[in-house]
């Protein structure tokens, strides 16, 4: 059975621009898991883009280019509006931003794994049931996260 991997913006870019942990990123697109995102993901890198942009650390066409090609990354890029509710109530009670958080409800709803490089998000999950679905990019592993 094909392991199921939702990532978010912070792994995403680190296909495109070289960062701390790109390699490991890099990794995971090749793992042979069905990769998995919210739509928010375009969104959230386009902006991750713009800044890079303005670092000049890529070109705006870069950018362009970089964002046409971010869906072929994923075997699956959905609607999260009916994660938002859910989201919602666990970044009240967790007192962290809900984009962030419904990344983790979509590997909940979709029995996969969040691999985040976002380790405030590790951090905010640990010690609740949510934390059985997210691991830190530095710690995920080809073989199961």
């Amino acid at each position: 059975m094909t392991s199921r991997t939702v990532v978010d913006a912070s792994v995403a870019i680190k296909w495109f621009t070289p960062e701390d942990l790109s390699e490991r990123a890099d990794q995971i697109a090749v793992s042979g898991s069905t990769l998995l995102a919210p739509k928010l993901i375009l969104i959230e890198v386009a902006n991750a883009f713009r800044v890079k942009t303005l670092r000049n650390l890529i070109t705006a066409e870069d950018a362009s280019e970089y964002l046409a090609s971010l869906p072929r990354y994923f075997d699956s890029l959905f609607e999260q509006d009916d994660l938002v509710p859910s989201a919602l109530s666990l970044a009240c009670s967790l007192r962290h931003p809900v984009y962030d958080l419904l990344y983790v409800e979509a590997a909940r709803r979709h029995d996969a794994v969040l691999v985040t490089a976002d380790r405030s998000l590790v951090e905010a999950l640990a010690g609740t049931k949510q934390s059985r679905y997210v691991v830190h990019l530095a710690d995920w592993s080809p073989s199961g996260g």
